[in-house]
């Protein structure tokens, strides 16, 4: 056993102790989360003047997450110490869809069978794709030997489409698999809906023309046959279910050989803590990921940023693992974390006709827009369509696992991107002047750059 597990190891049986002394007292002494930054020096005197106790650290790192009593105000432990960052591991939520566009509405679904992973061609010839040149460039790659995580709600490991490249992942939420459907938020309800999704297979018989039906399930369009339509519209899901297995199919989309490797940091709710988040960089880097997709965004909290920068963004960036994250949905100028932290890649959302998605923020930190409006992609059992930043931020990591089989990653991969990408049309509106990136992405673009024209890694 190493020194920091011990030192995790006997702090977790000591606040153990006191949880117990308390209670046998019958005082009551109510805690507060924190995550730390701060030596063992600086960590033993905060557990001698404010009685803190460890609940977890990260292995090799500065980083601890500690209780304390609620009394105590962290400001106070600023004062005393400035070199300490401090921030409360609060709940952060994924990014609720933006609403479908009226073209959505009246679509007309293509089921003629096109792509080898045996997905239905409204998925596979969609103008997102189309735009951005999928099938031109998956002459060059198809994201073979590259793993790709994402910190998420977990994935569908049942769904046809998915289910052959998903690879180990972890459950920061419960035990178990980070599957969608291993969540606490779902119960015994919500069995029958899923065995009628697993039964669901009209949608992926090819040479069907049965129809599917169209169920909103907030500001997503999930799409059913007949023999579901009935149950799922008769019991809604929680919010962000499916979330993390619509990120995981454009992910597929754009790289059908990459391996998906699921973090389960987010409920069905789309509720995950500061810490758990951190954790879900690091874990991700360790199990080998070689880009981590981040669908998700909170306030850019100066102290909280610096706190994920030094221990999970600058962690990532020591092994040369990408990071990938949507620009949030508020319409705003505004930075958010982790987009907003370099060198993550901060993702702004465009519709099919390049122009600025009317939900996406802007800014002078983001990195690259993409297409993020009526994306059709996987769901449990099924395939939805929806809009946001969320479902923007992973053709850009599809894209960067297409690289990573050309020999192309980290720096070298971004300027791949950004000199591949196309203009996006800003309706000489100077307000989003250079607040939209590089370009909107285009995946065959920069992958001829890679194969046929590499850069010099110097430049």
């Amino acid at each position: 056993m190493t020194i920091g597990k011990a030192l995790v190891l006997l702090c977790r049986l000591t606040i153990i102790v006191l949880i117990g002394i308390v209670s046998l007292t019958g005082a009551r002494a109510p805690l507060q989360e924190l995550v730390v930054r701060c030596s063992i020096e600086e960590l033993r005197q905060l557990q001698t003047r404010h009685g803190a106790a460890i609940i977890d650290a990260l292995p090799a790192s500065a980083g601890y997450l500690i209780a304390l009593p609620s009394r105590i105000n962290p400001a106070e432990i600023k004062s005393a110490n400035n070199a300490i960052l401090t921030s409360e591991n609060f709940e952060l939520g994924i990014d609720e869809p933006s609403p479908r566009s009226g073209a959505a509405r009246s679509l007309q679904w293509d089921m003629v069978p096109f792509h080898t992973s045996n997905a239905p061609g409204f998925y596979v010839n969609q103008p997102s794709a189309a735009n951005i040149e999928v099938l031109h460039a998956h002459r060059l790659s198809t994201g073979k030997r590259s793993v790709v995580a994402l910190i998420d709600t977990g994935i569908d490991d049942t769904h046809p489409v998915l289910k052959n490249i998903i690879v180990r992942g972890k459950n920061y939420v419960t035990r178990g698999a980070a599957s969608e459907w291993n969540d606490p938020r779902l119960d015994q309800r919500y069995s029958a809906v899923f065995e009628l999704l697993q039964s669901q297979s009209t949608i992926f018989d090819l040479d069907s023309q049965t129809p599917v039906f169209p169920v909103v399930q907030g500001n997503i369009n999930v799409l059913f046959s007949r023999s579901v339509f009935a149950s799922f519209r008769a019991m809604p899901l929680p919010a962000a279910f499916g979330h993390g297995t619509m990120t995981a199919g454009i992910v597929h989309l754009v790289a059908p050989d990459a391996e998906l490797m699921p973090m389960k940091a987010f409920d069905a709710d789309g509720k995950a803590s500061l810490w758990n988040l951190i954790r879900a960089v690091r874990d991700s880097v360790d199990m080998g990921a070689h880009v981590i997709n981040m669908s998700f965004s909170a306030p850019a909290e100066k102290e909280t940023a610096l706190l994920f920068k030094t221990l999970a963004v600058d962690y990532a960036k020591a092994f040369n693992v990408v990071l990938v994250a949507g620009a949030g949905n508020q319409n705003q100028d505004i930075e958010v974390l982790p987009a907003a932290i370099e060198p993550v890649n901060a993702i702004a959302a465009v519709d099919s006709h390049d122009v600025k998605a009317s939900f996406s923020n802007y800014g002078n930190y983001i990195s690259l827009s993409a297409p993020g409006t009526d994306v059709i992609t996987t769901y449990p059992g099924t395939f939805a369509m929806a809009s946001g930043t969320s479902f923007s931020a992973p053709f850009v990591s599809g894209v960067y696992a297409l690289l990573k089989e050309a020999g192309s990653d980290g720096k070298l991969g971004r300027a791949q991107i950004e000199r591949g990408s196309d203009p996006i049309r800003e309706l000489n509106d100077p307000s989003l002047k250079n607040k939209l990136g590089k370009g909107r992405i285009n995946a065959f673009k920069a992958l001829s750059i890679a194969v046929l024209r590499p850069l010099d890694e110097k430049r």
